[in-house]
């Protein structure tokens, strides 16, 4: 199945910086948050290193989808394949 996101750093829209693709994402991350970034481009490789520590200084864990998603097929990150 599809995996769908909940949080993205606007990595693909024009102009975006490092700054930006980090506020968005950090501004939009919850728990269970399902972050989409490219790594195609070079503002998510610049702003990675700040958001990691961003969210880890506010106690989020970064874990795989594996493990948030673990085998509930109903979970509303899951999208069906057609």
């Amino acid at each position: 199945g599809n995996i769908m996101w909940s949080a993205h750093g606007g990595d693909w829209l024009p102009g975006t910086t490092s700054d930006l693709v980090d506020s968005r994402v950090v501004q939009n991350t919850g728990n269970g948050t399902v972050i989409v970034l490219h790594s195609s481009v070079p503002a998510t490789a610049q702003a990675l290193p700040s958001i990691i520590g961003e969210l880890r200084a506010r106690g989020f864990k970064f874990v795989t989808l594996s493990e948030l998603l673990g085998s509930d097929a109903s979970h509303p990150y899951r999208a069906p394949c057609h």
